[in-house]
Parts: C-alpha cells; structure tokens; sequence
C-alpha cells in the first residue's frame, strides 16, 4: 500500500515537475524530458513522482513524448509559465500586439516559421526607462514571484541592453511590459513603445 501524500506535498511535487521539463524541454519536439533526469533534480520520492504524474496526465498537461519520459502539451507550457519560469520560451501569441518598425525592417512570423528581424532601439532612452522601473518595483502590487521575476527581466535588460538582438530585446522586454501592465503601470506601456511593441 501507498504511503499518503499530503495535497500540498502532492501540488509542490506537480509543479516542480512542470517547471523542471519546460525549463530543460525547450526544443524537443515533444517538450520532454528523460523521467530519470526530473525524479534526481526534483527529489520526490518514487510514490510522490508517480502521483505527481498522473496527476499532470489527469489534468490534460501532458504531451507526446518518449517511452520513459515526460513532455508538455501546449497547455503544460502554459500552466508552467504561470507558476513562475524566468523567461517564457514559447512562441508568442501575437494576436493582441502590432509591432511598429519604425525606422527598421521587422518581418513577424509565427511557430514553424523563420523569422527575420532588426530593431533599432535608443539605448538612452531605455535606460532610463529601466532606471525608473528599478524606482518603482518594490511599491508595485506584485507577488513575491512577479516581483522577483520583473527584477531579473529588468537586470538582464540592463546589462544586455547592447548586445541583445532584436527578438531575445523584445522577448524580455515584452515579459516585463506584461508584469508591470498588469500592475497597473505606465512604464509597461512606454516600455513596450521603445523597443518596438504596442499593446493593443
């Protein structure tokens, strides 16, 4: 017989798992990762991974994959950007965003399609604009996670602001407009402007 598992120890173990094959899934066909790697990384007993599994199978989470693996399906990469990945590495949905070349070529493309882009952003600009982000995080109402998220967005931002290309500037410059717009802040919005994203 089974040992209990606890409902919390049973949600921390689910999330864990989710969080450790998107993050190590990224460009795999299936988003999968070998179950050994997850069960060492994770250190969940066998009965608390075993449940832990069939629970992300029972909720719909799980994708293809190997024989002795595990992989994400579309809505597992979701679930596992919401509980809290540094950077999302998906394809992103552009329904609700025009990007503006002005003063540059921008070709958008969406999943399994090449893309091509150059982006000229004022590197004086932007940074003052994440100086005035840095001012304002720790009074924006955030969670512990959003907060600590929106702090590496805007350090790598900072110290990669020269040398990022185009897609990798508004990849995490969109990650970062999303967090402080949901806030309730401008400079979500002003920064989604300066490297070339408009919110519609």
């Amino acid at each position: 017989m089974s040992n209990q598992i606890s409902p919390q120890r049973l949600r921390e173990v689910r999330d864990q798992i989710l969080r450790y094959v998107y993050e190590h899934g990224a460009g795999h066909p299936s988003w999968d990762v070998e179950t050994y790697k997850i069960k060492t990384a994770i250190g969940a007993t066998a009965d608390e991974f075993e449940r832990a599994t069939m629970l992300i199978y029972e909720q719909g989470l799980m994708g293809g994959g190997q024989i002795g693996s595990i992989g994400l399906n579309q809505r597992g990469q979701m679930e596992a950007e919401r509980l809290g990945v540094a950077v999302p590495m998906r394809d992103p949905d552009l329904s609700g965003l025009t990007i503006h070349a002005n003063y540059s070529v921008v070709q958008v493309a969406g999943a399994n399609s090449s893309q091509n882009a150059a982006l000229q952003v004022g590197i004086t600009d932007l940074a003052r604009i994440l100086s005035e982000i840095e001012v304002i995080l720790p009074s924006l109402p955030l969670t512990k996670e959003e907060r600590a998220e929106a702090t590496d967005l805007t350090s790598t931002l900072k110290s990669g602001a020269n040398t990022l290309k185009g897609g990798a500037l508004r990849a995490i410059g969109g990650a970062l407009s999303s967090i402080l717009t949901g806030a309730g802040s401008g400079l979500g919005k002003t920064l989604a402007e300066a490297i070339g994203i408009a919110f519609r």
